[in-house]
């Protein structure tokens, strides 16, 4: 009887959340919102049942593969109690308000579509673009790399505990490289006769672009980024899917979805894993990891931990639990912070060094932690940390509306230049793809939305398209 409140309210939680969503999909039948709102799920409340399960069972939850436990012990205890309980329905507030929003305004056109005349662009180059991106990267990264090879080390791990002057280049190149590639081959597969932008098929672009993302991925794997393939994969899925006008063609999709799964599923095993490991080496040594707690590292890796690994990530726990954390320390409210951090981000931190900062540092501080070792914050509690509860509301709004909008402009692609048409194509492909990353920071996320979720892949097509042009006019 004790876990029945919470088991009650998760479940009532989650039978609205779904029920809002087949509704919303009977009406619009977009399954980009599916997903995004499956998305929200997860990383909001699916982390949830596992907790209550295992805080009434002694972590019976173990014996299945859940290694979330030394979140306990790094951050704070979770108990089952009123905080707790605010917590769940915190989440489920904002995710039913988004829904919503998607559910009660139309996303069709006040006017009649005529025909859209799609947009050509030029393959060769975005696997240049993508290949220099890679380039750009190694570059930036180069010493620490050799150093992890050096030293026998994850080079995941070292690089993150010992990141150099150009690391944020580094990542933007990483994400470059990835995002580009994946647009490119979603393009490819939808075929010379796409709806919105198209371009020349051949065998050989095929086999580049295969070659290219194989090299890409081989990288990143071993970096262990996983959030750019996780972008990247969305962002092209969902372009995929607007390109062939919500058509479902089977095997394009099967085709592309496994492309993104393979190293997905794989990444979270190799990028812990010493460099030695690479070439059959026996490695027996303490890693620590910024992730999982420390292990040692050997030969023998397990299928089934592999597959435990990917079935109970901590990614449905380490956000999931700051909202708790907030409310149990009661954390006083800021009125603003996030907001003014936000607007303070504009200004290159070579001019303002001491820019305000973003909410994280604040809610360490309130639940007196003060490891090295970094966690992600949900969106819901930075909006909870800034404006409480009437916070979560405008949140849920705010974004409901940015994703609603973004549905509603996908209308508007026959107008405009090709700058602006190209915008209004990607927009609802970057907003759904960006929902992993948002839902893990606090409102500042805004800036890497627009700017990294929005605006470097615009201009990655358009400059594709601009070469085409020029091509043409030649």
């Amino acid at each position: 009887m004790e876990g029945l409140i919470y088991f009650g309210t998760l479940t009532i939680l989650t039978l609205t959340i779904f029920g809002l969503l087949f509704f919303i999909w009977k009406k619009h039948g977009n399954w980009t919102i599916v997903i995004g709102i499956a998305m929200l799920y997860y990383w909001s409340l699916s982390g949830a049942w596992f907790i209550i399960y295992d805080l009434l069972s002694s972590n019976a939850g173990e014996k299945w593969g859940v290694h979330y436990y030394y979140y306990f012990e790094k951050l704070f205890r979770i108990n089952l109690n009123v905080d707790y309980l605010y917590s769940i329905v915190a989440y489920g507030f904002f995710i039913i308000t988004v829904e919503l929003v998607l559910f009660l305004f139309p996303i069709k056109a006040n006017f009649s579509e005529k025909k859209i005349e799609s947009i050509s662009i030029y393959h060769p180059a975005l696997i240049i673009i993508a290949l220099l991106a890679l380039g750009g990267s190694i570059f930036f990264n180069y010493e620490k790399i050799i150093e992890a090879i050096q030293n026998g080390e994850s080079i995941y791990i070292y690089t993150r505990f010992h990141q150099g002057k150009f690391f944020t280049l580094h990542q933007l190149c990483n994400e470059i490289a990835v995002v580009t590639l994946l647009m490119g081959i979603a393009i490819l597969l939808s075929g010379e006769d796409a709806k919105y932008l198209r371009g020349k098929k051949s065998v050989v672009l095929l086999v580049l672009y295969l070659l290219s993302f194989t090299i890409v991925m081989l990288y990143l794997v071993i970096l262990g980024n996983r959030h750019d393939l996780i972008f990247g994969g969305l962002i092209g899925l969902y372009l995929l899917y607007f390109n062939l006008n919500k058509i479902i063609k089977p095997f394009r999709f099967i085709a592309f979805i496994l492309m993104i799964a393979i190293p997905l599923l794989t990444t979270d095993t190799i990028r812990s894993l010493p460099w030695g490991k690479y070439f059959g080496q026996v490695i027996s040594k303490p890693s620590p990891v910024i992730s999982a707690p420390s292990t040692t590292v050997t030969e023998n890796i397990s299928s089934v931990s592999l597959i435990q690994n990917i079935l109970f990530s901590n990614e449905m726990f380490a956000a999931h639990m700051s909202m708790y954390g907030a409310i149990h320390y009661k954390i006083p409210l800021t009125y603003g912070s996030s907001v003014v951090s936000l607007g303070a981000s504009i200004v290159p931190r070579i001019f303002w060094g001491n820019r305000p900062p973003d909410i994280y540092p604040y809610y360490a501080k309130g639940v007196h932690y003060n490891d090295e070792q970094g966690f992600t914050i949900h969106h819901v509690t930075g909006w909870y940390l800034n404006f409480g509860w009437l916070g979560i509301l405008f949140g849920g709004l705010l974004f409901g509306w940015l994703w609603h909008y973004s549905l509603v402009s996908i209308s508007k692609t026959q107008f405009g230049n090709s700058f602006k048409r190209i915008f209004f194509i990607l927009l609802p492909c970057s907003i759904a793809s960006f929902i992993p990353l948002f839902i893990r920071a606090g409102i500042e996320v805004y800036k890497p939305l627009f700017i990294e979720g929005i605006l470097f892949p615009v201009i990655v097509i358009w400059f594709a398209h601009f070469i085409q042009k020029k091509i043409i006019n030649k």
